[in-house]
């Protein structure tokens, strides 16, 4: 009888499903793995991207605000309005956003009429010759009040925030609590000492109207009407009209000058003063109830109250005197 051998099929026929298995777990697990790889690249891009992005927007955002409101304070101090007329100046707002992951952030131009007054009062006499050779004397004093604040301000994540701000004319700007407000000018005061005599200009910008404020991003138009306005120039040996009539100027004397500020940033206007009439290297920050000399003219200015005041320290005879006043109304921002 022929031997017959048992045949083991198991052996023969292996089943794949093992290795199957094994290799399409080797699969999702590589999958897996890439794509953490990838989720963690695209997060730290994201963590790098994002920042830097918004970081480089708000700085071209406080830089297009800082050169609108510079344009604006240059303009209300060196402009002759003209009572009835108006004025507009285009605004930048708003803050650019980081595509696809953000859209632009709104902010805004505002306007309050409180928060800051000043009073510039200033008697002189005007010694001068008409037109048929007879010399008077023409007494003047002027009272001239102003207030009203304009603003710029954006809510900036990246960067300090900073708001941009013009009382009288002047521009500053708001670091808040982060560091002391810093004075960009013009002055509305200026004292020069020309070889021995003083010319004294103002500009007085009354700016009026309610409270009004406008947010959102590219740009806005502030809109100023022109109610009072008025210019009075006189220089010794010049030609003006005085008194109704065009007249030569023999001389020029001051009485008396005083010109009160009450505002929340007392700093920045004592520094920018300070450094104009003295020296940066010498300012320290002033507290209430301290004064300082002008370093080349006869005027003090003291600190009190939220108050800082300019005034003469005695009468004196002056090269000329320039005063120009305006009453702008907030007509829109």
């Amino acid at each position: 009888m022929p031997l017959v051998e048992t045949v083991n099929l198991k052996k023969i026929f292996k089943s794949p499903g093992k290795n199957s298995q094994d290799k399409a777990v080797a699969e999702v697990i590589g999958t897996i793995l890439i794509f953490a790889i990838v989720i963690s690249l695209l997060t730290t891009f994201v963590m790098w991207y994002v920042p830097n992005v918004s970081t480089s927007n708000e700085q071209n955002y406080q830089a297009a605000s800082e050169t609108s409101m510079i344009s604006i304070a240059s303009s209300l101090s060196s402009t002759n309005f003209v009572s009835g007329s108006t004025v507009s100046f285009p605004v930048s707002i708003g803050i650019k956003g980081v595509s696809p992951f953000s859209g632009p952030s709104d902010t805004s131009l505002n306007f309050v009429g409180n928060g800051f007054t000043s009073l510039m009062n200033v008697s002189f006499n005007v010694n001068y010759t008409n037109s048929t050779g007879i010399k008077h004397n023409y007494s003047i004093n002027i009272i001239d009040y102003s207030s009203g604040t304009l603003f710029s301000s954006g809510n900036t994540q990246f960067i300090n925030p900073v708001d941009f701000v013009i009382e009288d004319g002047y521009l500053l700007a708001d670091y808040g609590l982060v560091q002391p407000s810093f004075g960009y000018g013009p002055l509305p005061f200026d004292a020069v000492n020309n070889s021995g005599s003083v010319s004294l200009s103002v500009n007085s910008i009354n700016m009026t109207g309610p409270t009004i404020s406008t947010a959102g991003y590219g740009s806005t138009i502030l809109e100023l009407n022109s109610e009072n306005a008025s210019v009075l120039q006189y220089s010794k040996g010049g030609i003006s009209a005085v008194n109704g009539s065009i007249s030569y100027v023999n001389s020029i004397y001051l009485s008396s000058f005083n010109y009160t500020i009450t505002t929340p940033f007392i700093s920045a206007w004592n520094f920018s003063m300070y450094t104009q009439y003295n020296s940066s290297i010498q300012y320290s920050p002033v507290k209430n109830n301290t004064s300082w000399y002008f370093g080349s003219v006869p005027f003090e200015t003291s600190i009190y109250s939220g108050k800082i005041s300019v005034f003469s320290l005695h009468a004196m005879e002056i090269d000329s005197i320039n005063i120009h006043y305006a009453k702008l109304g907030v007509v829109s921002v």
